[in-house]
């Protein structure tokens, strides 16, 4: 499944004096919190989490569960020429920081990660001892 959230551009447009239109570019050091969409899987005793993170490649995202805390983040690298100047720049973050706290139901020693197409898809399975189970009257 691949996330259709399209990402809105958040500088305010200006005119300048010969009556172009043009949009400040603003890049941040900091790291952006990326979209993200978390649903129940259909037919699955888990959970799927969908994260954008365009242009970053899979040995650049960083994957780590600590105190309950699932924090992802991802490194865009750009291997364009210095010397070369864009005719058009769209102002896509170089870093991506999120955090998700991780429920106690949650199998945190199966939880997997797979990037596709700019998409980076975590899988969080419920833990068996958080499944509804009959117990034998003896």
């Amino acid at each position: 499944m691949k996330v259709k959230d399209e990402l809105k551009s958040q500088s305010e447009t200006k005119s300048n004096d010969n009556g172009s239109v043009a949009r400040p570019v603003e890049m941040s050091a900091r790291p952006v919190k990326p979209h993200y969409k978390v649903r129940q899987l259909e037919g699955e005793d888990a959970w799927g989490v969908w994260i954008e993170m365009p242009g970053v490649k899979r040995e650049n995202i960083v994957i780590s569960f600590e105190d309950g805390l699932l924090d992802v983040r991802g490194e865009r690298t750009d291997s364009v020429p210095e010397s070369w100047r864009p005719l058009n720049y769209h102002a896509v973050p170089q870093d991506y920081h999120l955090q998700l706290r991780i429920a106690e139901t949650i199998d945190t020693e199966k939880i997997s990660a797979k990037l596709t197409d700019g998409v980076l898809n975590l899988h969080l399975p419920t833990s068996d001892l958080a499944k509804p189970r009959t117990i034998a009257v003896k």
